[in-house]
């Protein structure tokens, strides 16, 4: 069983609690929509979201606003 209350959340974890697959995380990372932490080498990268991202985006509608975000090219809400 995940513990989905926490103060750092991993990517599966991530889309767990949005309902939305990792690769989708992944790609809003890398284009800046969702805040997170790198850990790692180039080789192997960790990405760890911090659970005060979740509330930021729990505040408003966040798979519309996401989506938004994304055809708008927007990276603040």
């Amino acid at each position: 069983m995940i513990n989905l209350d926490k103060d750092f959340y991993n990517i599966v974890e991530f889309a767990l609690k949005l309902g939305l697959h990792p690769n989708t995380i992944r790609q809003y990372i890398r284009s800046g929509l969702i805040s997170a932490l790198k850990l790692g080498t180039e080789k192997r990268t960790v990405y760890r979201i911090p659970h005060s991202e979740f509330e930021r985006l729990a505040r408003c509608n966040m798979r519309d606003v996401l989506k938004k975000m994304v055809k708008e090219g927007v990276k603040d809400v």
